[in-house]
């Protein structure tokens, strides 16, 4: 559908998705929950809200205009390129038979970007839990249909494989477990739309069949796209919500069924779910990146090394090469049974997963398949190990370590670790670790008559299988490799593959092809080996996609983060990570092999790929000296879950509601019979009584606000059952902020601007404060006036570029700080807010007032999306929520503490009205801040946690006392801190 470009694509969408706030609290219809087995991970969720945001922009901001939709893509380099070219496009009629068509300046025809610009892309990793994200999406929009926000359409599901649909039903059946019938997802063959289209409640029912039999014809399965069109005014027109699970596979991006998809969604919206995605226009749509590199650098999948060696034994199928081909096998069941024994060493921890070791090849039923080359090795090492063999091999692989960087993940350190292990490796435990025996001996095979595509391996010297062959035609393969080896039969109910992540699943090695690499999860694969694999495009997304199915991490049952990530303020995991370093480092790697150069090559263009798909770099900046010179002690607030529920909290958070609303409710409890709201409902007596007891003391638990109308009493009250479950925190402990700001490390910067950018930035680090200063107290000895002194320090300190101010402050916690007034399209996760800008530049006017009253101070910018463990809890419409406020800023006076937030905003809103009320919950008391008496280092430390929010407004236009003491503007700035000063002596303690 597009041509070739000029410049690389960027993700777009993501970035506008991150700057939307929707301003109708009715959209607020998102939790975690999915079943109850699972909730959503943090990432899952991001992706969801993102979504919702982008579905806000569209249908209600802009009334799906797509023209004016497909303006926020404008300043892409590769704009033109999105337009559907249609001179030599042999879809041509068909598109025009649906799109407006416009005519370029050399006359040219062209469907413009803006009639497919309704759509979104989630790239997701393999194994990040994508098809949980559509299940969720689903109830999303059958929400949003029920409330009016979004036009009622029927929603239509498509992937392209029949076991990738089996897998989608057995999702839906989870998340459908529990609920009532009114809230269980209906699904429905699209063949049965006709029968189907004219029931009058399809409020929850979704459409699901194979992509790849959607045609523009009729036979016994392939189905003609035409029959699910809507005549509207004697023109056919797409009006579905259509959700695409790669269904992309095999298709180019002029693909007739590409096409299609874009037909069915032209009046309705269009969602495409893929890990793999390559085209300029899903890449840009992009609306949540948690493609492969972005999975790993998350923490969320095992880092990845792929070997430089190139394994050039398997291009021969002769024999006189065999010598090679057993010491690569040799180097696998080496480095398997490394791992095996590092498990070992944590197995009672409860900690990871019993490693496994996939060779996928790609010949399994020629005369000279790979899948007979490695098997014939694997028995051959299983019955005898040469020693010399196994020591040159052996010593090959400590000698690559020594050296070896992750291809994808942290590159600072080597993995030599995993040398520990390999270095005390001899040839018995290759029998022990890998083919579950105590001997070498001879290899026969089990087969079950209920599994059709398996075939396990084991040794005559052991009970139990140490391999299992996975493929499509097993009994062709038993008949001309397996004659001569016995045969033995299971009859167990469940299969080996079925089994296999099992904690006593007995198989070390899966043997398989192209035909097993998706529809299945497992956190087991911790070495991949590919034999033969191609190069050819439908190679490069297997290798990317096969690569991605052995990434899974799970250190913690339900816990899908590598185990740094989860130690996080956890005493006991911290312990475990130290004790067990070098385990944990070998069990969260992925080790991945390649028959030849040229494979490896694929693999690495496309992670590489991957990896700049946004057309963006990250800077890191640095951490301020000056805190680790002097010693300063930067502590912030922790917390734990609150025992108590909100109904039997001292001071509960009260839920927002208008009038009307609370009119309502009182009527309708009057009428509403208790055992039909239980059942209505799905809860139980206590909640009943506890929503009675909120109407009924309304001024104890309900905030009158205008601003919270609900539309519909079952939003209210489902509302109101969360507010009242939510599990609320308080404060636990002071912390040191050690690493939780970390988005100074992740300054992202356009390709075209980054020279230029680490240029500035090396530049401004170096100057010189103390010369700085010198010169300003030599100029203010002068007389001389505060601006001049001021632009005279700008010129030392200071760099800008395209309006971007990069300057030098020895009281912030990152150097530089890097401000500007609007965003700009080539920088990320800087201050770019009027608002922000407006109170830094205020700030720098008073620095050295504040200088004065303490002994020292600090403080530092905050990124919502990168430094989520600095916030205040509140609950927002029964949803527990973090409050990350623009700016922390640490002030410290003897023994006198200050932890002050403050959070600069545009305008007034009333949305800060719930954040205010979880930072007085937690950190005030009869209206005036507590003083936390703690112990840390030498000292003895009274702390006070403030907050404040800066408008450019006047606060003396905000309306109510009740708050107004939280607001700040440019006048009453200086005395705030001040006042701070003076005030840090209070009684008040905790």
């Amino acid at each position: 559908m597009a041509t070739k470009l000029k410049a690389q694509p960027y993700i777009k969408l993501q970035q506008i998705a991150e700057e939307i706030e929707i301003k109708n609290p009715n959209w607020d219809i998102l939790d975690n929950t999915f079943s109850t087995q699972k909730t959503l991970f943090d990432y899952q969720q991001q992706a969801l809200e993102n979504a919702l945001k982008i579905l806000w922009k569209y249908f209600e901001d802009l009334q799906e205009n797509k023209e004016e939709f497909a303006k926020i893509y404008k300043d892409l380099d590769i704009y033109e390129d999105l337009h559907i070219k249609l001179k030599g496009n042999k879809h041509a009629e068909l598109l025009k038979e649906f799109f407006n068509v416009e005519i370029d300046n050399k006359g040219n025809e062209y469907i413009p970007f803006s009639e497919i610009s309704n759509r979104m892309s989630f790239w997701m990793a393999t194994g990040s839990g994508k098809t949980l994200i559509i299940v969720k999406l689903i109830t999303l929009l059958h929400k949003l249909m029920k409330l009016g926000l979004i036009p009622k359409k029927e929603i239509m599901f498509l992937t392209y494989r029949q076991d990738l649909l089996k897998a989608f039903k057995k999702h839906v059946e989870e998340y459908n477990q529990g609920k009532s019938l009114e809230n269980q997802i209906k699904l429905i063959s699209l063949k049965d739309y006709e029968k189907e289209k004219n029931q009058k409640d399809f409020s929850n029912r979704v459409f699901i069949y194979r992509s790849d039999l959607i045609s523009d014809e009729r036979k016994e399965n392939i189905l003609n796209f035409r029959d699910y069109l809507e005549n509207q005014n004697e023109k056919l027109i797409g009006n579905w919500y259509l959700i695409l699970d790669e269904a992309h596979k095999g298709d180019s991006q002029e693909s007739k069924r590409q096409n299609i998809f874009s037909i069915l969604t032209q009046k309705g919206f269009l969602f495409n779910f893929s890990a793999t995605f390559t085209e300029a226009i899903d890449i840009v749509s992009t609306v949540y990146n948690l493609n492969l590199n972005e999975f790993i650098n998350k923490g969320y999948g095992k880092q990845i090394y792929v070997s430089n060696e190139e394994i050039n034994a398997f291009k021969e199928k002769s024999d006189f090469n065999e010598k090679a081909k057993r010491k690569i096998i040799l180097k696998n069941l080496i480095n398997l049974t490394a791992v095996k024994k590092a498990y070992e060493k944590i197995k009672d921890e409860n900690l990871y997963h019993n490693p496994l070791l996939i060779f996928l090849m790609n010949s399994v039923n020629t005369k000279d398949a790979d899948l007979k080359l490695v098997f014939k090795e694997l028995a051959k090492i299983g019955k005898n190990i040469d020693q010399n063999l196994f020591n040159e091999a052996k010593n090959e692989l400590i000698e690559e370590f020594k050296n070896a960087k992750y291809t994808l993940g942290e590159g600072s350190y080597t993995l030599d670790f995993i040398n520990e292990f390999v270095e005390k490796i001899d040839k018995n435990h290759i029998y022990q670790y890998v083919y579950n025996s105590s001997t070498g001996g001879n290899i026969e095979y089990i087969i079950n008559p209920n599994q059709k595509q398996e075939i396990a391996l084991k040794l005559d010297t052991s009970d139990k299988p140490f391999a299992l062959i996975k493929i499509g035609d097993i009994s062709k393969w038993i008949k001309e490799n397996l004659t001569e080896y016995k045969e033995n039969e299971s009859y167990e109910e469940k299969g080996y593959f079925e089994n296999l992540n099992n904690p006593d699943s007995p198989i070390n090695i899966l043997l398989g092809s192209r035909a097993f690499y998706e529809g299945w999860d497992s956190n087991r694969p911790n070495i991949i080996t590919f034999i033969n694999i191609g190069t050819g495009t439908d190679a490069k997304k297997f290798v990317l996609q096969a690569i991605g199915r052995g990434i899974r991490i799970e250190p913690l049952p339900n816990q899908r983060k590598r185990l740094d990530r989860l130690a996080v303020n956890n005493q006991s995991l911290n312990q475990k990570l130290e004790e067990y370093k070098k385990e944990i480092k070998t069990l969260e790697t992925l080790l991945v092999y390649a028959t030849n150069k040229k494979a490896i090559e694929t693999i690495l263009k496309e992670l590489e790929l991957v990896k700049k798909s946004e057309g963006f770099e990250e800077v890191s900046l640095w951490k301020n000296e000056r805190i680790k010179k002097e010693n300063l002690l930067l502590l912030i607030p922790s917390y734990a879950k609150n025992k108590e529920k909100i109904i039997n909290q001292a001071y509960p958070v009260k839920f927002r509601m208008s009038k009307e609303n609370l009119d309502i409710l009182k009527i309708y409890f009057q009428l509403m019979p208790v055992e039909r709201f239980i059942l209505e409902y799905e809860t139980d007596i206590e909640t009943y009584n506890s929503l009675k007891k909120i109407v009924e003391e309304s001024n104890k638990y309900i905030a009158i606000d205008k601003n919270r109308n609900y539309k519909d009493i079952k939003m209210l009250i489902n509302s109101l059952i969360n507010h009242i479950n939510a599990e609320t925190e308080d404060f636990n402990e002071f912390i040191p902020v050690n690493d939780k700001i970390v988005h100074f490390r992740k300054i992202k910067v356009r390709n075209d601007y980054k020279d230029k950018f680490v240029k500035a930035v090396e530049k401004v680090k170096d100057s010189d404060v103390n010369k700085a200063n010198i010169i300003k107290e030599t100029l203010k000895g002068q007389g001389i006036e505060g601006n001049i002194i001021e632009n005279t320090i700008k010129s030392l300190l200071q760099q800008e570029i395209d309006d971007v101010k990069i300057r030098k402050l020895l009281q912030h916690y990152y150097i530089p700080i890097i401000y500007t007034k609007e965003k700009k399209d080539w920088i990320k996760h800087i201050i770019n807010i009027e608002s922000e800008y407006d109170f830094i530049a205020n700030l720098l006017e008073i620095i050295d007032d504040i200088d004065k009253h303490y002994d020292w101070w600090m403080f530092s910018k905050l990124d919502e999306h990168l430094d989520k463990e600095i916030y205040i809890p509140y609950v927002n419409q029964g949803k527990t929520k973090k409050f990350i406020p623009d700016f922390v800023f640490w002030l410290k006076k003897g023994n006198d503490y200050k932890i002050l937030f403050i959070d600069p905003k545009g305008s007034v809103y009333s949305s800060y009205l719930e954040k205010i009320d979880g930072y007085k919950s937690i950190f005030e008391e009869n209206g005036k801040p507590k003083t936390f008496r703690i112990n840390k280092g030498n000292s003895n430390l009274n702390v006070k946690v403030d907050l404040k929010l800066y408008t450019k407004d006047t606060v003396s236009a905000i309306a109510g006392t009740e708050y107004k003491k939280y607001w700040i503007d440019k006048k009453s700035m200086k005395n705030v801190f001040i006042t701070s000063s003076k005030s840090l002596n209070s009684q008040s303690t905790k």
